[in-house]
């Protein structure tokens, strides 16, 4: 779902997102860990408040980025509802 639209267009999208039986929210980006952790705690709670229904967060990190929270830091993250971390190499061509 992409809510990068009109703010009306975005409603629609997650009308309809919600209509199709999401129940999954992926945080878009290449590393949402690079926020500040209090930051993406209150985002991260904001979307399960708002969409109760929802089964789990997750959203991709890079490795460097993880290994420099503190564990408290991961924690707080799971805390506020953060289901998942995709870490890992991407593949690629690289001629």
């Amino acid at each position: 779902m992409v809510l990068n639209g009109p703010p009306n267009e975005a409603f629609r999208n997650v009308a309809l997102w919600l209509y199709a039986g999401g129940e999954s929210i992926f945080l878009q980006d290449a590393n949402c860990l690079i926020m500040k952790t209090n930051q993406l705690a209150e985002i991260i709670k904001f979307l399960w408040e708002t969409f109760p229904d929802i089964k789990r967060v997750t959203s991709y990190a890079r490795s460097k980025t993880a290994a420099k929270k503190k564990l408290a830091e991961l924690t707080e993250l799971h805390d506020a509802g953060l289901s998942r971390l995709h870490i890992g190499l991407e593949s690629g061509y690289d001629p």
